[in-house]
């Protein structure tokens, strides 16, 4: 053995192979090498997880363990010593923001996060969080599918929440493995390519009522709208009731225009003010109210003589 160790000795090791001192003590300092292969035997040398195999890396001045001899998870061994499910040292990049993570047997590709063995960090706590997640193993979160699943996390303190809460990993689209898209915001935006104001396809609870349908000229959360300059609409359902639904531009609120009940029975909301003549056709049917005679109202017919005749008594 003393003849063996001389050979290597006098080879100044140009070209490391492995320490051949049957684990018994570490390589002196003179002798390492980057990628240097010893093998420790737990007892008279340990370099920190006991006995196997380890290579020296000269990034960290540290022998890191290649694997136990004899087998296992050769992935793991290689790229995963410390059985934490990371990538070695994935979460120590310095200067990185972006990490690519197997996490659960799960591909993940994250902004501002990584998973450092027990829970979700953020690396600057304020500014949002994003991760695309790609399962062929596990399920989405609160299906029964696996799925490709962009999340986000908003600002605020370690670690991050659950998945589907504030705080959390909060869906922004996930795309299951029967091609469904589910859309994890309050809508979807169709800008009708730079046509303004936008349209948009919403479902969401507003003024303590679910609605769910089709805005034009009004933001996905009804907090305000694209353009004041031009009026809003809405048409969908309201509660347990199908609107149109007008806001004048300027300022004001939504006006109803039309009402569909749960019965079936049908509101259409008159006129406070004569359209004109341009905007009739021969024979139309509006429903009219002068607002300074209240008692004046009912079924109005127009005809191309520009005659407006008084059809029913009342309208309800």
């Amino acid at each position: 053995m003393a003849d063996i160790i001389d050979l290597f000795g006098s080879l100044k090791w140009a070209n490391p192979i492995i320490w051949p001192n049957c684990g018994k003590s570490e390589p002196p300092d003179n002798l390492k090498r980057d990628g240097m292969l010893a093998f420790a035997d737990g007892v008279n040398w340990n370099p920190g997880q006991g006995k196997g195999f380890y290579y020296w890396d000269t990034v960290t001045s540290a022998w890191v363990k290649f694997g136990e001899g004899g087998g296992g998870d050769m992935l793991k061994a290689v790229y995963d010593t410390n059985d934490n499910n990371v990538v070695d040292n994935a979460e120590k990049v310095s200067g990185s923001y972006f990490r690519i993570q197997q996490v659960d047997n799960d591909l993940w590709i994250t902004a501002n996060a990584y998973y450092d063995g027990t829970d979700w960090q953020r690396i600057d706590t304020s500014r949002f969080s994003f991760g695309i997640q790609v399962q062929g193993y596990n399920n989405i979160p609160g299906e029964s599918i696996q799925g490709i699943n962009f999340w986000r996390a908003v600002p605020g303190s370690n670690p991050i929440g659950d998945f589907g809460e504030y705080g959390g990993w909060e869906a922004v689209q996930l795309w299951t493995a029967y091609k469904d898209a589910v859309l994890g915001g309050y809508g979807l935006e169709i800008d009708g390519h730079g046509t303004f104001p936008y349209g948009r396809f919403v479902h969401l609870t507003y003024n303590s009522e679910e609605w769910t349908g089709i805005i034009t000229n009004l933001f996905a959360d009804m907090s305000g709208r694209d353009d004041s300059n031009e009026p809003s609409w809405f048409i969908g359902r309201k509660g347990d009731e199908f609107v149109i639904m007008r806001m004048p531009s300027g300022s004001g609120s939504l006006v109803k225009k039309l009402r569909i009940d749960a019965n079936g029975n049908t509101f259409i909301y008159p006129l406070t003010e004569e359209p004109a003549d341009s905007a009739m056709q021969d024979g139309e049917l509006v429903f009219f109210v002068d607002l300074n005679a209240a008692a004046l109202k009912g079924k109005y017919r127009y005809s191309s003589s520009q005659i407006w005749t008084f059809t029913v008594a009342t309208m309800y």
